[in-house]
């Protein structure tokens, strides 16, 4: 329902504020705006429920990641524009599941098929694209992983002093 889609994006939200810096903060409902832009979410079926037995989202669970991406079919390029996992959760895959969704599921980046269910605006779609602080050492572990390399550099992108890497 349109109510558990804005749950998600509000649980999104609130993750978002409390892992990034304000100015690096992803006004997440805003991008979803965007007709090109997409939401995966991972939820946890164990976190505590609300008053009539249902889960916060309506959903099955309570987020504890989620990724955006956004489609280009003007370049057939499809660029994660952010990729986070609440605190709590991590070292436990959800960034690895979200990101294998993407790739391989929607993307069919694998080799395989893309799923029955994946958005026509997802086909065709040749690369893919994302900015990295190279600080964020377990960020770029997980991005090499997938086989993502370092195209290039962008000076001050997060701040001064503060580079991306474009992979």
């Amino acid at each position: 329902t349109k109510q558990s889609h804005l749950e998600l994006i509000r649980q999104c939200q609130a993750i978002e504020r409390r892992v990034f810096p304000r100015s690096e903060a992803m006004e997440i409902a805003k991008e979803l705006g965007k007709s090109n832009q997409f939401l995966f979410v991972a939820l946890d079926p164990s976190e505590p429920c609300v008053g009539d037995g249902s889960s916060p989202s309506g959903a099955g669970g309570v987020v504890i990641g989620y990724l955006v991406v956004a489609i280009s079919k003007f370049d057939c390029c499809a660029r994660i524009s952010k990729l986070c996992v609440a605190p709590s959760h991590r070292k436990r895959g959800v960034a690895t599941g979200l990101f294998s969704i993407v790739l391989d599921g929607y993307l069919g980046f694998s080799g395989g098929s893309r799923a029955p269910d994946a958005p026509s605006i997802f086909s065709g779609i040749a690369r893919c694209q994302l900015h990295v602080d190279p600080d964020r050492q377990d960020a770029v572990s997980l991005y090499r992983k997938f086989g993502f390399v370092q195209e290039s550099v962008i000076v001050n992108y997060y701040a001064l002093g503060r580079d991306a890497w474009v992979l």
